[in-house]
């Protein structure tokens, strides 16, 4: 089997860290910026690798997924992530390898073997955001911005607990901080879901994901219906009673009034979505303007192993 590892030198995981020793027929290239990149790929589809393996954090699985189809097409490669960034929270629900040591064993076996235990994972794909599709696992806007913004500059989050502190310094921030209007007032935004009504106007927070189950430290603020793999929530602004929807939000268990005040959320297979004051997508901020319409589908998969 053909067995590349791309290894970002800069994410947190990495950095400080000696050179890993590669095991024999594993092809290993550090990432020297987002520009070599695309050669990168190019070589590597070249090579007919069957396994690349994403030494890094969920910013670096972003950039590489969003360049693979384009460069390798219809002979896309499996999945693994080596979880080196601050939260992880793509390898953390889909699965990583454990190390370079887990892929020694799979050199000389067929990529067939390794098929069989891989998992598809459907992709979220953004268009409109910059030149050529963005493709990730988790965006989001308005307060959700805020709170990533707080967990690089504040916080420098580090797993559940670190992302719980950004939720909760949010919350605070809305209820009795400095900025409570700001935040409070929201961004302006629409919101188009397939198969539900769209949302015009002031909005305080959004969230979109493919991945299925709770995502950090038990957190799950989606519930409602529709086809598709992209869960979202809309939250209207100003936040009606927020400090006693909070904890219903974070569990994806709304009251009945949080419906009739603002509160949605559902499935769908498309989505179109202006906003103000940027993108999150897996952990990086993408600035945006109103005026600028972000197509959203997810109609794309990836295949996941973990070893």
């Amino acid at each position: 089997m053909q067995i590349a590892v791309l290894r970002n030198p800069g994410s947190s995981g990495n950095a400080g860290r000696a050179e890993p020793e590669v095991p024999h027929g594993v092809t290993a290239i550090a990432l020297t910026g987002i520009e070599a990149l695309p050669r990168t790929l190019h070589d590597l589809a070249r090579q007919k690798v069957e396994l690349l393996v994403i030494d890094g954090g969920d910013g670096t699985v972003r950039e590489i997924l969003s360049q693979l189809t384009e460069i390798f097409g219809d002979h896309l490669p499996m999945i693994g992530i080596m979880a080196r960034g601050n939260t992880n929270l793509v390898a953390r629900k889909l699965g990583q390898v454990s190390g370079y040591d887990a892929l020694a064993g799979w050199v000389e076996r067929p990529a067939s073997d390794l098929a069989d235990l891989a998992r598809l994972a459907p992709l979220l794909r953004i268009d409109g955001l910059r030149e050529g599709p963005l493709r990730g696992f988790i965006a989001g806007w308005g307060a959700y911005a805020a709170g990533t913004r707080i967990a690089v500059e504040e916080i420098s989050a580090r797993g559940g607990r670190q992302v719980i502190r950004a939720v909760l310094a949010v919350l605070r921030r809305v209820l009795v901080g400095r900025e409570a209007g700001a935040l409070q007032a929201g961004v302006d935004v629409r919101v188009s879901p397939s198969e539900h009504p769209a949302f015009d106007g002031a909005g305080f927070s959004g969230m979109m994901t493919v991945l299925e189950g709770r995502l950090v430290a038990g957190l799950s603020p989606f519930w409602g219906t529709g086809r598709g793999a992209i869960r979202w929530t809309y939250i209207a602004a100003p936040p009606r009673r927020l400090a006693l929807a909070a904890p219903f939000l974070a569990f994806g268990r709304p009251m009945g009034w949080m419906r009739r005040a603002g509160y949605a959320s559902g499935r769908s297979a498309t989505l179109e979505l202006n906003v103000a004051g940027g993108l999150v997508v897996d952990g990086e901020i993408f600035p945006t303007r109103p005026d600028q319409r972000l197509e959203i589908r997810a109609d794309e998969m990836v295949r996941i192993v973990a070893l």
